[in-house]
């Protein structure tokens, strides 16, 4: 099915971005309950970002790295190298830089807010997990059970993910430029629980 999707998205991008979108929209149904790694691959990243890049498509393709980036994980290890794989904190960034220059052109049709919204809603997710990582780590690494091991692990895992975290504040803060209300709003979703750790 996997592999489907992937073909399905690379034959048809551009010649039946119909077909691309409904594509995407079935992904978002499966991530939540599939084996994650099946669409983390690096083709599979790579194609999800090109596709942000695609007018027609990117919605949905935001969706995808939505779900994919929110997949439920008790351990926060896997989460912590799931947020890695992607890539996310890296090339955000350029997307975000790019929104907000469409923006500010005055590229204010329908779809343009649409994008920004689900563009931030990504972005503040990506930093409300980890956040989600830096609690549940010092949880393990406090408890009274944990052994020596087990609290250097967690507390490594808190330092790189909140390494990552203070990387990614000033494109996140650059969201609160973008003059739609929805979208400057949303990320006090996440700048709250934020400034609530400092």
């Amino acid at each position: 099915l996997v592999s489907t999707w992937y073909n399905i998205l690379g034959a048809f991008h551009k010649s039946r971005p119909d077909l691309a979108q409904r594509c995407l929209q079935c992904m978002q149904n499966y991530i939540e309950w599939i084996d994650i790694t099946l669409v983390t691959t690096e083709q599979w990243v790579n194609l999800l970002f090109y596709l942000l890049g695609v007018d027609l498509l990117r919605e949905e393709a935001c969706d995808c790295l939505f779900e994919i980036v929110t997949k439920r994980m008790e351990n926060p290890s896997p989460k912590l190298k799931l947020l890695q794989r992607l890539n996310i904190c890296y090339v955000l960034p350029s997307m975000i830089k790019v929104l907000v220059a469409e923006i500010e052109q005055e590229r204010e049709d329908y779809s343009e807010e649409q994008f920004g919204l689900k563009m931030a809603r990504l972005s503040m997710n990506v930093g409300n997990e980890l956040l989600d990582v830096i609690e549940k780590a010092e949880g393990h690494a406090n408890q009274n059970t944990a052994t020596p091991e087990t609290r250097q692990h967690a507390h490594a895992l808190a330092e790189e993910a909140l390494r990552l975290l203070d990387g990614s504040l000033p494109w996140l803060c650059s969201l609160f430029g973008v003059p739609h209300t929805a979208v400057s709003t949303g990320m006090l979703d996440f700048i709250t629980p934020y400034v609530a750790k400092l």
